[in-house]
C-alpha cells in the first residue's frame, strides 16, 4: 500500500537553528524529535554523489522543500555539506533544505569535515566552524519506525545482503537504507526492507540506476518508495 496524502512545502529551515546534533546528524533538536513522532513523513534519499555536488544541490532544490528529512548514504559526504554551506547564505536554498539531515560515511569519505556559518548579525566576525564526524552506521526513528542507515562496505553488501540485514534486524530496525552498489534496490531480506536509492555520480545517461529516491512512511509502517531517474 502507498502513502497517498499530498505533501505541502515545509516551513523554511532556519539555518541559525542548524546544529551538529551528533555524529552524522545535522538539524535542530526540535526537528529531530518531531521526525520520530510524526504520523507521516517524506524522506529524500541520496547516495554515492562522488563530488557531483551541483547535482546534489539541484536535487535538494527540486525535491527537498516537501521533505521532513534527508538521508545521504555515503561516498560524497562533502557534497551534502556543500549544500548546507550554500544554504547559510542563500535563502532560496534554505527554503528547500529538509530540517534534519543524516549522513553516513562511505569507503571513500573522510572521517571528519567542517563547514562555516557566518554570523548574520555581524559580517565582521569570523565565521563559526561546525565540525562533524561521520560513522559507518546511524540508527534513526521516523514516525515511530526504526531504520538503519549505512553505506554497505562494512557489511560486505556487494557480496550478500544477509549480513547487512541481520545487523539491522538484531538492532530492531524494520528498514535499512544503504549505498555502495550504485544500483537501485528495494527488497525484503530476513524481514528487513533493504533500500538503495541508486547513485548521483556522473554515469552514462542510459544507466537506469542513476538517480535518487523519495520514501514516504506513516506510523503504521505503511510506506511507498519512488526511484527518480536523474540526468544532469
Amino acid at each position: 500500500m502507498e502513502v497517498k496524502d499530498e505533501y505541502v512545502e515545509k516551513e523554511v529551515t532556519d539555518v541559525n537553528d542548524l546544529q551538529v546534533l551528533s555524529d552524522g546528524v545535522i538539524g535542530s533538536h526540535e526537528a529531530l524529535k518531531r521526525l520520530a513522532s510524526l504520523e507521516r513523513a517524506k524522506i529524500l534519499v541520496i547516495s554515492d554523489t562522488h563530488r557531483n555536488r551541483d547535482c546534489c544541490l539541484k536535487v535538494i532544490i527540486e525535491h527537498g522543500g516537501v521533505c521532513d528529512a534527508l538521508f545521504h548514504l555515503g561516498d560524497g559526504v562533502q557534497d551534502i555539506l556543500y549544500c548546507v554551506q550554500v544554504a547559510f547564505s542563500d535563502i532560496s536554498v534554505q527554503k528547500k533544505l529538509p530540517p534534519v539531515i543524516f549522513i553516513v560515511e562511505g569507503n571513500l569519505d573522510p572521517h571528519n569535515c567542517s563547514i562555516f556559518r557566518q554570523n548574520q548579525a555581524s559580517e565582521m566576525q569570523r565565521p563559526e566552524a561546525l565540525s562533524i564526524n561521520f560513522l559507518g552506521f546511524l540508527f534513526v526513528r521516523v514516525c515511530k519506525v526504526s531504520m538503519m542507515l549505512t553505506h554497505g562496505h562494512l557489511t560486505n553488501v556487494k557480496e550478500t545482503f544477509a549480513e547487512t540485514a541481520s545487523f539491522a534486524k538484531v538492532r530492531g530496525c524494520n528498514f535499512c537504507f544503504f549505498g555502495h552498489l550504485h544500483q537501485f534496490c528495494d527488497k525484503s531480506v530476513e524481514g528487513v526492507r533493504m533500500i538503495n536509492p541508486g547513485c548521483l555520480m556522473r554515469v552514462p545517461k542510459q544507466d537506469d540506476n542513476k538517480g535518487f529516491a523519495l520514501f514516504e512512511i506513516n506510523s503504521l509502517g505503511t510506506f511507498s518508495l519512488k526511484h527518480i531517474k536523474y540526468d544532469n
